[in-house]
């Protein structure tokens, strides 16, 4: 019988794979996995804020820009994070970083951030669920960031890994897309990394 080849993976398909390791050791962070403690701390919550809002204020304007004119501003506005986050940690009186100053990034660059981006609502709302119960009571009021886009969170993710698949159907945006995704998470943990254990 001749050979058959097994399908070629999907953009989207094929950062989950390279990614899969950093994704675990990510999740596996102790400030991370406090999370899922069965009483949360306002403070051990407030860090995991202060540091997904330390990345994405670094990061989010300049990933946008580099992906508007491949899929428009209506795409990407309701995406953005940076206005949740804000949001959240006024409600806990802690302010928002300042945006970065980075220079332009490449498409595929941008793309493997936007994957880690947009992955991490799927992960949001599991968090958000137990968050609601696990959370002080004050503190539950303050949860837009990790409510991603309530209902709708799958059909969202479902059209971003549309967009990512058709603009990494040429190898060399999606071996740029796979750096991006790994320096994502890289970047991330690090920040995470910088707010010390949970309280």
């Amino acid at each position: 019988m001749p050979d058959r080849k097994a399908p070629a993976l999907s953009g989207c398909a094929l950062l989950q794979n390279v990614t899969a390791r950093a994704h675990r050791t990510l999740e596996a962070h102790p400030l991370l996995a406090a999370l899922m403690r069965d009483a949360v701390r306002e403070e051990t919550y407030s860090r995991v804020l202060q540091a997904f809002a330390a990345y994405h204020a670094m990061w989010e304007p300049a990933v946008f820009e580099a992906l508007e004119t491949h899929v428009g501003a209506s795409f990407l506005a309701p995406r953005r994070k940076l206005p949740l986050i804000a949001r959240d940690l006024a409600g806990l009186n802690l302010p928002l970083p300042e945006p970065g100053r980075l220079g332009p990034l490449t498409l595929g660059e941008a793309l493997g951030r936007f994957y880690v981006q947009e992955g991490a609502t799927l992960g949001g709302v599991v968090i958000r669920k137990h968050l609601t119960r696990a959370l002080p009571s004050e503190a539950r009021n303050h949860m837009a960031y990790f409510k991603g886009y309530g209902s709708g969170t799958a059909a969202m993710w479902a059209r971003s890994c549309k967009e990512i698949d058709r603009l990494t159907a040429r190898k060399p945006v999606l071996s740029a897309a796979a750096a991006g995704a790994q320096a994502a998470f890289s970047e991330l943990g690090a920040q995470i990394e910088a707010m010390g254990e949970a309280a």
